[in-house]
């Protein structure tokens, strides 16, 4: 099914679309990674069919080549039950070993401790009176500024690599929805209850290689850690960082660690990818926005003598509302593809289960 629609979507994208298979072919890449280049490429140049015809090819792809799983199954034979396996052990030391919290926890809390024992610099890194608040936009220059210490770097990197932790920092104090900024009470209270959760459930200890063992069982963390119960943040997606702007060509291995994450549905996997696309429109939004009250700000100075000026100035703004009216265009087109994804999906499953009531 998905391959027709890739095709009938082709024959209306126009000749880019052809352009990008036959690239991805001479090229050797396999065929989930050019169909996310020609999605990502069609969102870019506003090309909606091209990237639906990505998309699509996409979807075919990991339908017909789901990720292998392997499960051990024991022998029917008592005596060899066991072969090629440790011995099952005994019911007096089955104890799991070590604690149940993911060990990129520790290294969440350290990060935690720079920004406390140094808010009031990144209260005012950006040059701003400080209002016991920073942002995003303050973590991406905390991370490459020279005159900053490597461990205020390294905190500050680790959450701008770590979107699941900066969900949980962003909403440490009030809960709720993130609202982008980041408070001496977030920072706080997120290193408390970090502290109480290593305390009470410990870090899992690294696996000691035995020849011969199945890999641990892995645990889910504890509520209102990243992935844990009671959390609302989305499960950890490998993210770029920083990440790419449109046209660089940086995103293909942000997007194959995506298609191989074996934690995600093939619908969160569709989502994840097109959630980047967006992340980099709206980036492109900003960007606009910041010119435009630049703009404003410089008109309001002119006198009356500086007519050229004026109209240069007017011009550029112009130019400036045009290409804000088409980043809206497309943003609308990328969430207009996710929901019909998801209903698509939701379709799906919903005659799936009426296939398997009528069996």
């Amino acid at each position: 099914m998905f391959d027709f629609i890739k095709n009938a979507l082709n024959a209306f994208a126009g000749p880019m679309a052809t352009v990008v298979d036959l690239a991805g072919d001479a090229l050797g890449l396999p065929p989930v990674l050019t169909n996310s280049i020609k999605a990502a490429t069609g969102v870019m140049t506003g090309n909606v069919m091209m990237a639906a015809s990505g998309m699509a090819g996409v979807a075919s792809e990991l339908m017909q080549n789901p990720s292998a799983q392997t499960e051990y199954c024991p022998s029917p034979e008592v005596g060899r039950a066991s072969a090629g396996y440790a011995s099952p052990p005994s019911t007096a030391s089955a104890a799991p070993r070590g604690g149940t919290m993911d060990p990129m926890s520790v290294t969440y809390r350290d990060a935690l401790k720079t920004l406390a024992a140094n808010f009031s610099l990144f209260d005012t890194l950006q040059g701003k009176k400080g209002d016991g608040k920073f942002n995003l936009q303050t973590l991406q220059e905390a991370a490459t500024h020279p005159s900053l210490s490597p461990e205020l770097r390294e905190a500050a990197r680790f959450f701008l690599q770590h979107p699941e932790y900066r969900h949980v920092l962003d909403i440490a104090n009030k809960g709720g929805n993130p609202d982008g900024t980041f408070s001496q009470q977030d920072v706080q209270k997120a290193l408390k209850k970090v502290n109480d959760d290593i305390a009470a459930y410990g870090v899992i200890a690294p696996p000691v290689a035995s020849p011969g063992c199945p890999p641990p069982v892995s645990r889910p963390p504890p509520a209102g850690q990243p992935g844990g119960p009671g959390s609302c943040a989305p499960p950890p997606v490998p993210l770029p960082t920083p990440l790419p702007s449109p046209g660089c060509g940086g995103s293909s291995g942000n997007v194959r660690d995506i298609l191989n994450n074996p934690n995600m549905s093939m619908e969160e996997k569709l989502q994840a990818i097109l959630m980047m696309i967006t992340r980099d429109t709206d980036d492109e939004l900003l960007g606009v926005m910041s010119e435009m009250a630049s703009l404003r700000e410089e008109r309001a100075t002119l006198g009356s003598g500086d007519a050229g000026r004026a109209a240069k100035l007017d011009t550029s703004m112009e130019q400036l509302n045009l290409r804000l009216q088409k980043l809206m265009e497309k943003r609308k087109q990328m969430f207009d593809l996710m929901s019909n994804i998801s209903s698509n999906f939701n379709e799906m499953a919903k005659t799936a289960i009426q296939n398997l009531g009528r069996a």
